[in-house]
């Protein structure tokens, strides 16, 4: 672990207006676009420490939007999400590696409705000094990834069976950042 001095050179402060967590899904073959509109993370990056890097980010169920109100709430109980039992969904790295030119892959744990699974994704981090005066830099990260649902028990029972609502959910991952200069 680095030292408080060097986390905090290193701990970048998300633009929560500028960054998304969305998904997509299917139902009966039709897509089903959606996102988060609450999400809490915890970004600890530098490139040139990766061993002192690290990633959490908390996801509240209850924040989910899929523009149908019906489904947002039909998605919080069992068989679902079951948001009063389970009401975040988290994500916490354990190693991240350089995989190319802005280019890295996250290790980690996503916990879902009690359940854990080792999760790993690409994602490209690119930054750049905006505004000197002000002593900031800011950054991009981007990702996208597959979470198989049954993974997590979220539809079971009856809707276990990945006929009409599919198993694949895609996520995307948009995260703008800033951080003072070193």
């Amino acid at each position: 672990m680095a030292s408080g001095i060097a986390c905090a050179e290193t701990r970048w402060e998300v633009d929560k207006a500028k960054s998304k967590i969305g998904f997509a899904a299917s139902y009966n073959g039709d897509p089903v676009n959606g996102s988060f509109a609450q999400f809490y993370p915890d970004i600890v990056f530098d490139p040139g420490n990766l061993d002192a890097s690290a990633i959490t980010v908390k996801i509240p169920i209850a924040s989910i939007q899929t523009n149908y109100d019906e489904r947002d709430a039909t998605v919080q109980m069992q068989p679902w999400f079951d948001s009063k039992s389970y009401p975040e969904a988290v994500f916490i790295s354990q190693k991240i590696i350089k995989t190319g030119e802005q280019s890295y892959h996250a290790d980690g744990t996503l916990t879902i409705k009690g359940i854990q699974k080792p999760t790993g994704f690409d994602f490209h981090f690119t930054e750049w000094k905006e505004n000197r005066a002000l002593n900031i830099v800011n950054a991009v990260m981007q990702a996208d990834f597959t979470v198989m649902r049954n993974d997590f028990k979220v539809g079971e029972g009856q809707w276990a069976d990945d006929k009409l609502i599919g198993n694949k959910i895609s996520v995307h991952l948009s995260v703008a950042a800033s951080r003072p200069i070193n």
